[in-house]
């Protein structure tokens, strides 16, 4: 240690600033009077300077309940920085210490820089430093707000060996032209970080199990075991504290975490909580306020590129690259996405250990709940996710997976409630503090709120520095239920608070003064958003504020007659109609949101019909249906409201893509229902573009429901509506539609010349998705005319182009066009090679009825290669599919399959019992090909028995059939098959 010489005016020195404020202490002050706020302010002073001069520190100034510290000046040490650090620790533990009502103590922000300062004056022996250290200390405390100490990068340097720091963005200083790097100081470094600990600050009443077990899935987490937790419990019984303390514990440990939380709105943003962790682990890496270009770096910096950065750059609302290929396909898309933001948590939490934490999961969105869950799949990095939902509800939100480890919060015991009411509220009379407690029924929030109330009402005062309960228990009036509770707390606000508090709630989502301005609140108004906050009715973020909670906005929605809500929603509506710059996904959505809940719904349908859209290009077909469903039940309501052919036009828009999204989903039933009434709607309105889709889109509901003739009825008109209005997409697309029905009912030579006339205009027209699917189904054609070098060639052209797009669909369909091409020529190794590929595709891209095909298909390769254990798996869960899913043909094909399995084992009789059923199956669906391939079948078996007479007679059954019903390549499989027989090679 150096002692320092007497300094002089001007001297200039490096010191370490500690610049301090008492957030709240103006307010409090004020609720305690001036002789006990006289006595606190002294206590406090008191023993700050003496903690400071015990670090051989100087307690600079005191200004009301700003404080600075300097350590530099009066002495000189080696270790200056950590001693300021320390002082600033013990600074916040003394200002803890200060009595006050739960939930309204005084909190200390410290900001603390180190560098040159000068004397500017010297008063009374004591210098008054000034210059960058003093200033940065100062802006550093402004930006720490309530409880926190944040630091500049040099102090960083001088003391991160000693002392554990979280970044926080990025800060303008008074000595720099540019942002320097912002961070907060946590607490002096722990030697052991392996594991998360728990420590004082982590602990709630009643929840020592719970947190354990986040802990314990922590620590698998930092083993490299990713981890899922879904926490449950009633409103108010502490899921999002219990985050909140869970998110400090981890930070401990080492995680950077990120959280997350969805609006409340009703129609939330795809994404959003995906958006908001992904943004929160970029921000972490490029800092707190980095550009759109540092968080493109990122990405880049962590491997992602091409298509999948495009994907990422676009769920954070950055602008996408242009030169890079766009993955148009929709189930391609999301597929594509969840394995980049998967990719791009594996490498971040392989750097640091990385904990998502998303409360209010059963408000978010399906997109965003499905990429949470999908992330506990991850093979690499340290991951945690845990997510806190109302119970019921969370079974929606996360379905029941053996990947997800759900902890559900239970009400506090009667000792637990005792205790916590305790500690929020120290009464000497312990009789007073179990009634009360009872009242609570063993829910925390209710506890809290109980107490506030008492403080907020004048029951509670401090006397002496303890509470002291002023009236008694018979004159107190506190509600038997929480929101009771809170429609008083709401109900004893000042006016112009109440009143701002109800403008909040209308917006939902953060909030700003200009938007409350924007719904009628005056700058008086506004003034009072302090006091909300110090009151815990709503929370600063940022710029921005928040409502404290959901039950919170509920209960002040609530307080509001309807008529009033419906006023502030429209005034809502305008607000966002005026606001520049918003991005158009959340522009759309919420004028959706404050149209319907304004009464005036018809004003929400285009922004229904965009956010379907979105839906449904993020492959949500649930979510867009039930979009869509909305904006047509608002469309018959506003009869009148609207223009009449904007109605139609409207109405028509919605019925199409809704039936199209119901043919997605497998409803055949629903899809026709909405393609009938479009059809009739077009009719009646002149719309013949309309007529065209609605008659393809019937079409496709019957070519499901395997009713061919009527498909082909549906399929002729659209196609000369098509060629009468010269519509050439349209036209190539009911050639190709016309080609797959003509091929399903064995017309083969008709189905080659609809998909060599479709593939010619598509070729014109440059549509590489049409002329992809029309090649590989004019594959299908080819092989069974026998041209098998033509089919290859046409499904490997297929195949090429739908690579090249990216089209996962589109892979997996030539994938299994090629595999059952090999199956028909017997080629079955190979094709159980293409099966498992196309399969694989399926699974991932969630394509039910085409994985119920691939496994029907894998299954009968391997029933032929002898693979009976896997083969009866394959066909088990691929029956069941096709059975839930109504597909007559590929149920069939499992039984067949199904039958020369139980022949291969053996079970001779049963397996001849089952092929005849499924021939008889065959007959009353009109399932031709089926029908051939079960008598080709049935003659295999009757082979197996050694009954070459009847095998022989079956197979000449079948080749006549083939010959009928044009399936040639079963009357060459069953030719092969009678010329063995006729000379005695039959096996």
């Amino acid at each position: 240690m150096k002692r320092a010489t007497p300094a002089s005016r001007g001297e200039r020195r490096f010191l370490t600033v500690v610049h301090a404020s008492l957030s709240g202490w103006t307010w409090f002050s004020g609720r305690l009077g001036p002789e006990e706020s006289t006595r606190a302010l002294a206590a406090f002073i008191s023993a700050a300077r003496a903690a400071v001069e015990t670090l051989e520190g100087e307690a600079d100034a005191f200004l009301g309940d700003t404080l600075q510290c300097v350590f530099g000046s009066a002495s000189i040490h080696e270790d200056d920085t950590e001693r300021g650090l320390h002082a600033a620790l013990a600074l916040q533990r003394i200002a803890s210490s200060i009595p006050a009502p739960p939930g309204t103590g005084v909190r200390l922000a410290v900001g603390v820089d180190v560098g040159p300062a000068e004397i500017l004056a010297l008063n009374n022996g004591r210098a008054a430093w000034v210059g960058a250290a003093v200033e940065n200390a100062r802006r550093l405390r402004e930006q720490a707000g309530e409880g926190r100490i944040f630091v500049s990068e040099r102090v960083l340097r001088l003391c991160e060996d000693r002392f554990s720091f979280l970044p926080r963005g990025e800060i303008i200083l008074h000595d720099s032209a540019s942002a320097s790097p912002l961070y907060e100081l946590r607490g002096e470094r722990v030697k052991d970080q392996e594991a998360p600990r728990s420590h004082p600050a982590v602990e709630m009443t009643g929840r020592n199990a719970e947190m354990e077990r986040i802990l314990a899935a922590a620590k698998a987490a930092l083993e490299g075991r990713p981890r899922v937790l879904l926490i449950t419990g009633d409103a108010g019984l502490g899921k999002t504290r219990l985050l909140g303390q869970a998110a400090a514990a981890l930070e401990t440990a080492g995680f950077q975490v990120c959280q997350t939380a969805p609006r409340g709105r009703s129609f939330s943003r795809d994404y959003e909580l995906a958006a908001q962790f992904l943004d929160g682990v970029l921000r972490r890496r490029a800092g707190e306020n980095a550009r759109a270009a540092a968080r493109e770096k990122c990405l880049r910096d962590l491997g992602s590129s091409g298509g999948e950065l495009n994907l990422l750059l676009d769920l954070l609302s950055i602008r996408a690259l242009p030169a890079a290929e766009a993955i148009e396909d929709a189930r391609a898309r999301k597929v594509a996405l969840f394995a980049a933001v998967r990719a791009l948590v594996e490498a971040a939490s392989g750097e640091q250990p990385l904990a998502v934490l998303a409360d209010d999961l059963h408000l978010a969105d399906a997109l965003s709940r499905e990429l949470l869950l999908a992330l506990g799949g991850a093979e690499q990095g340290k991951l945690l996710v845990a997510a806190a939902a109302r119970p019921g509800e969370a079974s929606e939100a996360w379905k029941p997976s053996a990947a997800v480890e759900t902890l559900t919060l239970r009400p506090l015991s009667a000792a637990e409630t005792q205790e916590l009411f305790h500690r929020l509220c120290p009464l000497d009379d312990p009789a007073v503090a179990r009634a009360l407690s009872r009242k609570a029924d063993g829910n925390p929030r209710f506890v809290t709120e109980i107490v506030k109330s008492l403080w907020w009402s004048g029951a509670l005062r401090l006397t002496g520095g303890k509470p002291v309960l002023v009236r008694g228990l018979d004159d107190l009036d506190i509600p038997d239920t929480l929101t009771a509770l809170l429609i008083a707390r709401i109900g004893g606000l000042r006016a112009n608070a109440r009143e701002l508090l109800q403008y909040a709630a209308v917006l939902g989502e953060d909030f700003t003064a200009p938007m409350l301005g924007a719904l009628g609140a005056t700058p008086e108004q506004l003034q009072a958003l302090d006091d909300l906050a110090r009151e815990g009715f709503v929370t600063p973020q940022g710029e921005t504020w928040q409502m404290a909670s959901e039950l919170m906005r509920e209960v002040v929605l609530n307080s509001l007659t309807r008529q009033r809500r419906r006023e502030l929603h429209m005034l809502a509506a305008r607000a966002w109609e005026n606001l520049a710059g918003a991005a158009p996904e959340k522009r759309a959505t919420h004028l959706a949101h404050h149209a319907v809940q304004g009464g005036e719904p018809g004003k929400a349908i285009p922004h229904l019909l965009y956010l379907a859209q979105i839906k449904k290009r993020n492959y949500d077909a649930s979510g867009a249906v039930k979009l869509l469903g909305e904006a047509l039940d608002f469309l018959s309501e506003s009869m009148g409201a609207l223009d009449d052919a904007e109605t139609a036009r409207l109405t028509l828009s919605g019925l199409l893509a809704r039936g199209e999204l119901f043919l997605t989903l497998g409803d055949a039933n629903n899809a026709s229902r909405d393609y009938q009434q479009a059809m009739d709607l077009a009719r009646s309105a002149g719309g013949a573009p309309g007529e065209i889709r609605a008659a393809d889109g019937l079409a496709r509901v019957f070519v499901l429901r395997e009713e061919y003739e009527v498909a082909a009825e549906h399929c002729r008109f659209a196609l000369q509506q098509a060629r009468e209005l010269g519509r050439q997409s349209d036209i190539a697309l009911c050639l190709h539609r016309q080609g797959l029905i003509e091929y399903r009912r064995g017309d083969f030579e008709p189905a080659l010349l609809s998909f060599n006339e479709a593939i010619s205009i598509r070729e014109a027209l440059d549509e590489k998705h049409g002329v992809a699917a029309s090649a590989n189904s004019r594959g299908n054609v080819y092989y069974h005319l026998g041209r098998y070098d033509d089919a290859r060639a046409s499904y490997e052209a297929a195949l090429a182009m739908v690579e090249s797009l990216g089209d996962l669909p589109g892979v997996s369909a030539c994938l299994n066009n090629i595999a059952n091409m090999l199956d028909l020529l017997e080629r079955y190794e190979d094709a159980a090679q293409y099966h498992r590929q196309a399969l694989e595709i399926r699974r991932r891209i969630d394509d039910r009825q085409g994985r119920a095909s691939s496994l029907i298909n894998l299954g009968g390769s391997l029933v032929r290669l002898g693979q009976h254990e896997e083969a009866g798996r394959c066909l088990e869960e691929g029956a069941g599919l096709a059975r839930r899913l109504g597909i007559n043909g590929y149920l069939a094909e499992a039984r067949i399959h199904g039958g020369l399995l139980l022949g291969r084992r053996g079970n001779i009789r049963e397996a001849i019992r089952e092929l005849e059923q499924v021939e008889a199956f065959a007959v009353e669906h009109n399932l031709r090909e089926q029908q051939t391939f079960a008598l080709l079948t049935r003659g295999d078996v009757m082979a197996m028995a050694d009954d070459h007479a009847a095998a022989l007679d079956h197979y000449r059954e079948c080749a006549s059939m083939a010959g009928r019903f044009q399936l040639r390549i079963y009357a060459e499989k069953a030719a092969r098959r009678i010329r063995a027989a006729e000379s005695g090679g039959l096996k």
